[in-house]
Order: C-alpha cells, then sequence, then structure tokens
C-alpha cells in the first residue's frame, strides 16, 4: 500500500510540473526609452523620448505607447485577444486588421491593411 502512495504522489508531482510549466509567460511591464543605449531606424530618429506600457492579463493584451518628438507629442494604444481573432480598425480609409495568438510561450502578432471600400 505504502509503495502505491508513493508512485501516485509521484505521478501527481510530475503532472503538476508539467502544469507549472506549460504556464504562458505575462508580458506586463513598462519601458522607458533610453536614447543612449538604443540603435533606431532613420524613421524613429526623431524620437526623443518614449514610455511603453503593457498590462497583460491572459487573455486581454493592452499596448500604450508615449513618444515626444521635435513635432510634437505621439500617443497610441490599442487592446487585443489572444484567441487569434481579428481586430479592426479605420483610419485615413484604410482598415487595419491585427490579431494575437500563442505559439507555444510566444504571443505572435499578424497585421493586414486594406483600403476602405465605398
Amino acid at each position: 500500500m505504502l509503495i502505491r502512495i508513493w508512485i501516485v504522489s509521484g505521478i501527481l508531482l510530475g503532472l503538476a510540473c508539467f502544469a507549472i510549466a506549460q504556464q504562458k509567460p505575462d508580458f506586463s511591464g513598462e519601458w522607458t526609452l533610453n536614447r543612449q543605449a538604443s540603435t533606431l531606424s532613420p524613421g524613429a530618429a526623431a524620437v526623443q523620448s518614449g514610455v511603453v506600457r503593457i498590462e497583460h492579463r491572459d487573455p486581454t493584451f493592452r499596448y500604450k505607447a508615449s513618444f515626444v518628438t521635435a513635432s510634437g507629442h505621439l500617443q497610441y494604444e490599442y487592446e487585443l485577444h489572444s484567441d487569434g481573432r481579428d481586430i479592426g480598425a479605420t483610419q485615413n480609409g484604410v482598415t487595419t486588421l491585427s490579431n494575437l495568438r500563442w505559439e507555444g510561450e510566444a504571443l505572435v502578432g499578424g497585421e493586414s491593411s486594406v483600403p476602405t471600400v465605398k
């Protein structure tokens, strides 16, 4: 009987470890641009400072960004869900469809844009 208890305990412990190992990461946090330590693309070279905040409580993923350039302040935010469904937004006559899905421990985003038909 004692051997059975040890075997069952070992199996349950192994399953618990497997379940813990399968947890998906939480990407919540705040990041501040360090201009001296960063190599920016030519299109982003005008950015003087910036802060990105992510609030990630799966399946909800919220992204907020605030940047300062010589020509002014730029802010934007969006919310996606990690179930792979497309979320649409239209701006300047173009509809952009964005989605987010898990591939193992990687959170993968996709995006496509199409002109809005009138």
